[in-house]
């Protein structure tokens, strides 16, 4: 969360204890923000005085700059949405251990024995998937290059590993802490 103040003479957490200060504008092009410290500015204040004295007395108004911007910025028409592409994946397979989800693909390649040579080594996509503590393993098929009448559908994967489950077991036989 911010917590930033702005106010002049505000000091700011760096190392050398920054001031933000008010400046003239001809400062503003040549001033090294490093000379304004915790420690250089009470002198400047003491020889210069308030620089922020008059902020109060020079009130102006906010319409001309909104005119400004109107006039100065050109307008900006909302970007349509692009559609998204809906991709044809399904999970065929999700395994503690990699070998057991490869195996899931062996046997899904061998129900579907039609849809094989339709798919290049990149439709296959084996995701590695972090649990709390622990990794398992997810095999999914895109389906783009399969005619969508010959698609096979989205079946419970083989294996159907859960790490919640398997977590959730582990949490019911742990102690739990009494308040």
């Amino acid at each position: 969360r911010d917590r930033t103040t702005c106010s002049a003479y505000s000091v700011r957490p760096t190392p050398d204890a920054r001031v933000s200060m008010p400046l003239t504008w001809d400062e503003l092009a040549t001033c090294d923000p490093r000379a304004f410290t915790l420690r250089t500015v009470p002198a400047l204040y003491a020889e210069r005085g308030d620089a922020h004295a008059g902020i109060d007395e020079a009130v102006c108004r906010i319409e001309p700059l909104l005119a400004l911007a109107d006039r100065d910025e050109p307008e900006v028409k909302a970007r349509k949405k692009q559609k998204k592409i809906h991709v044809p994946v399904i999970t065929i397979a999700q395994a503690k251990l990699k070998p057991d989800a490869l195996a899931g693909l062996e046997r899904w390649k061998a129900k579907y024995p039609a849809i094989v040579p339709l798919l290049a080594p990149e439709h296959v996509i084996v995701d590695t998937n972090r649990g709390r503590a622990t990794a398992w393993y997810r095999v999914r098929i895109n389906l783009s290059a399969v005619p969508e009448d010959q698609r096979p559908p989205q079946e419970t994967p083989d294996p159907d590993y859960d790490v919640k489950t398997e977590w959730a077991d582990w949490r019911a036989k742990s102690p739990t802490s009494e308040p």
